[in-house]
């Protein structure tokens, strides 16, 4: 199955020596501009890609350790490492200035995120991003025809053998 793309801007800014983010679908036309990412139901698997815009002069990057935390629902920030399995561990690939993930979309569900960066000096950059995707489900693996059918069979096929053992079915 062919993933869709998305691209995200995550802009750090500098304000009164306070770092700010900013996060969204087109690159950030104000500083502290946040808002929720929404893959819509039934439109299936996501490559999402995080490009990251440092406005600032503290030399930042993606944290090549640990990326990304992400977890189904509960609060901010969430639990360390990726506690879903809408966002397979295996498709979490950083470079210095990008991110990118696979998000599944399989299930209707808020996921909690927080993008992990250092500086210059390899320093955690705090805070972090901590944006919200709301996933509308319906995405992912879809059984072929074939497969379908052949799951219908063995139903039906159960079905038979469980009514014949019974003695429902005529001998």
């Amino acid at each position: 199955m062919t993933k869709k793309p998305m691209t995200l801007y995550a802009q750090a800014d500098e304000v009164d020596g306070q770092l700010e983010w900013s996060i969204g679908e087109t690159p950030p036309t104000k500083k502290g501009q946040k808002k929720t990412i929404t893959f819509p139901k039934n439109s299936g698997e996501y490559s999402v890609t995080v490009q990251l815009i440092d406005k600032t002069q503290r030399g930042i990057v993606f944290n090549p350790a640990s990326p990304l935390y992400v977890q189904e629902g509960g609060t901010c920030p969430p639990a360390a490492g990726i506690n879903t399995p809408e966002i397979p561990a295996s498709s979490v690939v950083p470079t210095p200035a990008s991110l990118t993930f696979t998000n599944r979309n399989t299930k209707d569900c808020s996921l909690i995120y927080q993008l992990n960066f250092v500086d210059s000096k390899n320093r955690d950059v705090v805070p972090a991003l901590d944006p919200e995707f709301k996933n509308g489900g319906g995405g992912g693996r879809k059984l072929t025809t074939a497969a379908a059918v052949t799951v219908a069979a063995i139903g039906v096929l159960l079905i038979y053998l469980v009514l014949t053992s019974m003695g429902k079915l005529g001998r």
